[in-house]
């Protein structure tokens, strides 16, 4: 009884319910098996993390991400979107804490924000980092008291969707969502790159060469076939063959 007692009292504290604490659980859970290439057990484990727990973004994240590895894009779309629903009803509930210093709070979302601002993208592991990074920084603002800030949904999750969308073969989709990623966050590298191999097979292989440029300037490392592929076509079309 006691220990019932001192867990429904941690509970209290922490300000989360036992079900969104199990939930956090099977998000790990999920994590650790889509890390070992088992899409399909990783897939049950984030269903259920988000069954308990409907707001958490990482989860439908982390099933998206699995639905990509079982090569179900549709599927996938659907769960990036489910990512970006459960963001807004996150905030719009208020879940996030407060930090018990203002001065510390300042410094953290400082911080966090050098952090973003140089990440230009890569690997699983690095944009699910960039994902937690920006829901950090997402509670930290909606605690500000500027609470006229805009706080966009994680760009990392925007740059998945562009992605599910693309091997759906739904470029118009793609593109929008490669574009949107780029108003927030206009250095990230992953998705010039990524918005270039669209216009490249739209046809627009000039819009392409501007994006692989920005990408590099980023520090994005260009695969060397898309950048020879832009050439290619540039010069198809007579518009010269200029390195970026």
């Amino acid at each position: 009884m006691q220990y019932l007692l001192a867990i429904s009292l941690l509970f209290l504290a922490s300000g989360l319910t036992p079900e969104q604490v199990d939930a956090k659980k099977w998000l790990k859970d999920g994590d650790k098996l889509l890390a070992q290439e088992r899409p399909l057990e990783a897939a049950n484990a984030y269903r259920e993390a988000i069954r308990l727990d409907p707001v958490l973004m990482m989860a439908h994240y982390g099933l998206g991400q699995a639905q990509m590895d079982l090569k179900q894009y549709p599927a996938a779309i659907e769960a990036y979107r489910g990512a970006q629903d459960a963001f807004h009803k996150w905030l719009q509930q208020g879940f996030a804490g407060r930090l018990e210093s203002d001065k510390a709070k300042d410094k953290r979302v400082s911080a966090l924000r050098d952090r973003i601002r140089d990440h230009s993208g890569g690997s699983r592991a690095e944009s699910a980092q960039l994902n937690e990074m920006e829901m950090e920084l997402a509670m930290l603002q909606q605690t500000s008291t500027d609470v006229g800030k805009t706080v966009e949904v994680p760009v990392g999750v925007t740059l998945a969707l562009g992605s599910a969308y693309f091997r759906n073969n739904q470029m118009k989709e793609a593109e929008a969502a490669y574009r949107d990623a780029l108003r927030v966050r206009p250095t990230l590298g992953e998705a010039s790159n990524n918005l270039a191999v669209v216009l490249l097979l739209t046809k627009r292989p000039a819009e392409a060469k501007e994006q692989v440029a920005l990408a590099r300037k980023n520090g994005y490392s260009v695969p060397e076939g898309l950048r020879r592929d832009i050439e290619e076509a540039l010069a198809k079309s007579g518009a010269g063959t200029t390195q970026p």
